[in-house]
């Protein structure tokens, strides 16, 4: 169910890396797209109410990534999309595997959280100072 709208969240996720926002704006309009695909209503069940709200807080962070022209501004709604993703990917599932990965250089040290489908990390917070700056949290998978 998921699986198509990660792949256009890891596009997204690149475009971060490369720090060019019309590439990671070009992954998220996807991701858009792939969320209205499985819809606000897309599950039934136990798991109904739960993907209304991740639902919802998805699209909104896709919405502020896709509207900006301010990159860090883009960073903050990833960061805060990404924190939702990977919720999601642990109640949902997803085919195949990803790696939640981490940094704790991001954001004045707060620290961040990302997804990836590559185990090496390429950090999309801090491309340019600190592009391996991070680890790998869990290998997730079905």
């Amino acid at each position: 169910m998921l699986t198509e709208a990660i792949e256009a969240y890891i596009t997204g996720k690149d475009g971060f890396v490369e720090s060019d926002l019309g590439a990671a704006q070009s992954g998220f309009e996807i991701f858009r797209e792939k969320l209205n695909e499985i819809g606000e209503h897309g599950l039934s069940g136990d798991g109904h109410m739960a993907w209304m709200e991740t639902w919802s807080v998805l699209t909104e962070h896709a919405d502020t990534i896709t509207e900006t022209d301010d990159i860090e501004e883009a960073r903050s709604a990833f960061r805060h999309l990404s924190d939702e993703l990977i919720k999601a990917v642990h109640l949902f599932g997803v085919e195949g595997v990803v790696y939640h990965q981490y940094c704790p250089m991001a954001f004045d040290d707060e620290g961040a959280d990302w997804l990836s489908t590559e185990e090496q990390i390429q950090n999309p917070y801090l491309p340019e100072t600190m592009l391996m700056c991070g680890e790998v949290i869990e290998r997730i998978e079905e």
